[in-house]
């Protein structure tokens, strides 16, 4: 079982950081850094790996119940998987298609299923949580230095950019071998790790991670990134309801070592946040001065100039409306969006899962998020008396999946990262209900 637990641990690490993407770990394994389904054997080492801690488990436990949290999730899960199996046969046009697809839409439930069958004890995900942010400062390091320590020529060879890629375009890339938007959101909940680690220890060794933690949102901000800001501040507001941001010294020092990032290195991701207003002016101007009808048409679709604001509304008004129950098919969006709109591609998933598998598919998925939600605050809000480390890590927890639910509004596809998280967040209810309902309620039974 503890072979089996630092393979999870590593598989789980490798999987959410998408190290088998990394330029570097390409090179390392000699692997041709074009690849596109390298990810498929770490995943399915992960399923069979996750599977058989489950069947060792049930074998030392003749009696299994379910606990109520994994209730509230059975139905949203058995929904979305027969309703997604439906939408990818009737709208793709061949096996290749429909293969790829039904990878696309279940590997990130299967993952979220191996968290909650791998991590069956609190104390378990605590280790996990040190594992990633451990790696989450590693990798914060190796961007910056990739930032700062690198020349344009350097980066633009490491990426394989040409040469006439601007500086503030390079930016935006992080570790080679991820995309722009990547690593920012794979960070995110890091940030609030380290919240998290400041209110559950002592001593002066919080101070440590208050300095990591604010190491990791440099990381953040220098890539520019909107969404994960905005993800960011959505927990950190959470954590602020709950009273973690408390009027003392750690939480003063915190928001001083914020404050200080954004001051020398905000200016890029500050530029990105004004651009779409600036568009904007620019478009009411030329609204104004037009005269003919034809004027007036091309300057207000000027308005909509933001790349991803685009997209969002030719994915409303081109598919959605035509097709909301069924969608229009995986492959034909993608293809037929980025053929009509010269390259561009939606940036929000619920709005490209709901115009790909219409309402079939975006209910379930939904519903399963919102079921995630429900069962934390139901473990906090009864009178179930877990201990203060629980407690302190279901806070937590729910600001990460509070963040991550907000963050799938920017990301242009499914991530894996996102469902190691929304498992943990499930492991953790059903094992607050595992390890603190009456024994006779449990009667010695495994809980699932």
């Amino acid at each position: 079982m503890v072979f089996i637990g630092i393979v999870i641990a590593a598989l789980v690490s490798i999987i959410h950081f998408q190290i088998y993407d990394h330029f570097w770990f390409l090179r390392l394994t000699g692997l041709d850094i074009h690849m596109q389904k390298q990810n498929a054997l770490f995943l399915l080492l992960f399923f069979l790996m996750a599977g058989i801690h489950q069947l060792i488990l049930l074998k030392e436990n003749s009696a299994v119940k379910i606990s109520n949290s994994s209730k509230r999730l059975f139905l949203p899960l058995l929904f979305y998987f027969l309703f997604g199996i439906v939408a990818v046969i009737v709208h793709e046009p061949d096996f290749d298609s429909i293969e790829r697809y039904l990878f696309y839409l279940f590997t990130p439930l299967m993952v979220f299923l191996g968290i909650f069958a791998a991590y069956r004890s609190n104390k378990g995900i605590n280790t996990a949580l040190h594992i990633l942010f451990l790696l989450g400062v590693i990798f914060s390091v190796y961007s910056i230095g990739i930032h700062h320590a690198m020349s344009d020529i350097e980066i633009q060879k490491m990426h394989g950019f040409p040469s006439y890629y601007l500086r503030e375009y390079l930016n935006r890339f992080t570790i080679p071998g991820l995309g722009p938007n990547v690593l920012p959101s794979m960070l995110v909940p890091m940030v609030l790790t380290g919240f998290y680690f400041v209110r559950s220890i002592s001593g002066k060794s919080k101070y440590l991670y208050i300095g990591l933690m604010s190491l990791i949102f440099y990381s953040i901000i220098i890539t520019a990134s909107r969404g994960a800001v905005v993800s960011l501040s959505a927990g950190m507001l959470y954590l602020a309801y709950k009273r973690w941001l408390k009027f003392d010294k750690e939480t003063l020092l915190i928001i001083a070592s914020f404050c200080l990032v954004l001051f020398i290195a905000g200016n890029p991701l500050f530029s990105r946040i004004n651009r779409p207003f600036v568009l904007l002016e620019k478009a009411t101007a030329k609204v104004e001065k037009a005269t003919a009808k034809v004027e007036k048409a091309t300057a207000k679709v000027e308005v909509l100039a933001e790349a991803r604001i685009v997209a969002l509304v030719d994915s409303f008004t081109s598919y959605i409306m035509f097709s909301p129950v069924m969608g229009s098919g995986f492959s034909y969006f993608i293809a037929s969006q980025e053929q009509r709109l010269k390259g561009l591609g939606n940036h929000n998933l619920y709005v490209t899962l709901l115009a790909q598998g219409g309402l079939m598919v975006f209910i379930p998925f939904a519903l399963i998020l919102a079921a995630l939600y429900v069962n934390s605050n139901e473990i906090m809000r009864r009178n179930m008396s877990i201990s203060a480390s629980s407690r302190k890590m279901g806070i937590f927890l729910n600001a990460a999946l509070i963040a991550y639910i907000i963050d799938l509004n920017f990301p242009p596809g499914f991530f894996h990262y996102y469902w190691i998280w929304f498992g943990f967040a499930a492991a953790w209810a059903r094992n607050c209900e595992m390890e603190y309902r009456a024994p006779a309620q449990l009667s010695g039974a495994e809980a699932i």
